[in-house]
Parts: C-alpha cells; structure tokens; sequence
C-alpha cells in the first residue's frame, strides 16, 4: 500500500500475491497460503527489491527526522573517508541490509543507538516487516573510533553485554 503504484500496476501485483500455493517433494498435496508470492516468481524478487528501495528512502528520512543523523553518511572515493561528497548508501542485497552510520564521536554512537535501532525496527514494521533477533539473525555491527574509543566499547560489550535496550 506504501508504493507509489498506478491502479494497474497494484492490481497486477496483488493478483500476483493470490491464491498462491506450492508443493513438497513426497506430499500428496498441495498446500495453499494466506499471502506471499508464488514459489519461484521472479516478479517476487522485483517486488521485494522495489519495496526495499522504498523502505529505505523512508528509513533515512525517519532517522534525519528523529535526529538521529544529521545527514547521510558520505565517502570520499578516493581516499575511502567519511568526510568525502558521495553519500553513503544502504546496502541490500536479497533480504539482507546493511545501513552504513558514521558519528562524531563514540559517545554520539553510544547515545543515539536506542532511538536508532527503535525507528529501524518501527520503519520495518510499518512495511509489514518484523525483524528477529535471535542468534544468527539480525545483527548491529559497531566500532568505535575516536577518542576513548576502548572506553566506549567496554562500556556497552562488557557493562551492558552488548545488549542495546530501546522502547
């Protein structure tokens, strides 16, 4: 519902997400589901990468908006910094997604990590989207750099246990 789709093109799509069904080697039967698309359909995969796409955009928005970032992340190509003209894109790739941060200082990434993993999990949700958070699943990859660095990272690995608490 969240895509900017013409009439036709979100009728084609919901046609494509019903009444779909797949079958398992050695059942005698098929097996209908409530949603999703159909086992193999490459439009599936479009679909996704466009409502990732989508989801995304909104993301960054939500973040700057909250004040979570001040701006997208940039990168200087030739030197690979963090202070360059390029932003920094999210990257995805089937249903996995990275979405590259830079702070100030480690205090800034300590500070602002609850409100910023809270508004991924909401943006997620708000697409129909929950994200798991168990063992080998979602992931927060930090490291800080900066001044007391080492401080910053035992204050929330060793004190906290890596555990980033957000309501």
């Amino acid at each position: 519902q969240k895509l900017p789709l013409s009439p036709a093109w979100r009728a084609f799509c919901e046609e494509t997400l019903q009444d779909t069904w797949f079958s398992t080697e050695g059942a005698p039967n098929l097996t209908l589901t409530q949603r999703g698309s159909r086992p193999g359909d490459p439009l599936a995969d479009l679909l996704f990468a466009v409502l990732l796409s989508d989801l995304d955009q909104e993301l960054h928005c939500s973040l700057q908006a909250a004040g979570c970032i001040d701006a997208q992340p940039r990168l200087d190509f030739q030197t690979s910094s963090l202070d360059g003209q390029e932003p920094l894109p999210s990257i995805i790739w089937a249903d996995d997604m990275a979405i590259p941060q830079s702070f100030c200082s480690p205090s800034e990434l300590y500070f602002r990590l609850p409100d910023l993993c809270r508004i991924v999990f909401e943006v997620f949700a708000s697409y129909g989207m929950q994200l798991s958070s168990g063992s080998g699943k979602t992931e927060i990859i930090l490291r800080f750099v900066g001044s007391h660095d080492k401080a910053w990272s035992h204050r929330l690995f060793d004190i906290d246990q890596g555990f980033v608490t957000f309501p």
